[in-house]
């Protein structure tokens, strides 16, 4: 009578096998790493305004605080974090607004805050200025997308709300009607 062994996987076989675990393991954890920073790349200072008009939903609020503004997250209407750990700033910004006389003023935060920016319901965003490393990132209320200025000059004339009323009345009126 001939008996039959049962032969189980060799010691190579098993080590192939984990080898092949481990190397599809770090392909989906590098995949899913990668995916994350992409996400959080699209919240840089150039791109912060498009980013909040194409967020889904109605009223959203980024903030941040810490010493040096490194600690951002986004807020939905009831105050509930979105998305955290975002890191926009390397510094405190300086953060600048029209006043209703026309002039340049510093916009006040809560005493944990160092920056806050909204979108509404209706899509617009907070009208701001962001002095950021030496550059000036100039935020508009509505459709326009936002610029990047490196004097303060430039800036100001950017936010000047003499320079998109009409001057003439040729402005005003189509001169062939």
């Amino acid at each position: 009578m001939r008996s039959t062994l049962k032969r189980g996987f060799t010691l190579i076989e098993l080590i192939v096998v984990i080898i092949l675990i481990g190397v599809i393991y770090s392909i989906v954890l590098r995949a899913i790493a990668s995916k994350d920073d992409t996400d959080k790349a699209a919240w840089s200072l150039e791109k912060l305004d498009s980013t909040l008009r194409t967020f889904p939903g109605g009223y959203v609020k980024l903030v941040c605080e810490g010493d040096l503004c490194e600690n951002c997250r986004l807020l939905d209407a009831k105050g509930e974090e979105l998305i955290g750990d975002l890191a926009i700033f390397e510094q405190t910004p300086k953060t600048l607004y029209f006043d209703e006389s026309g002039y340049l003023d510093g916009m006040k935060f809560p005493a944990d805050r160092c920056f806050e920016m909204e979108r509404f319901e209706n899509g617009a965003i907070s009208d701001t200025l962001v002095e950021h490393q030496g550059r000036f990132y100039r935020y508009y209320a509505y459709a326009k997308s936002g610029e990047v200025f490196v004097s303060l000059e430039d800036a100001k004339n950017s936010l000047d709300p003499r320079r998109h009323i009409p001057q003439y009345s040729s402005e005003f009126f189509n001169e062939t009607d």
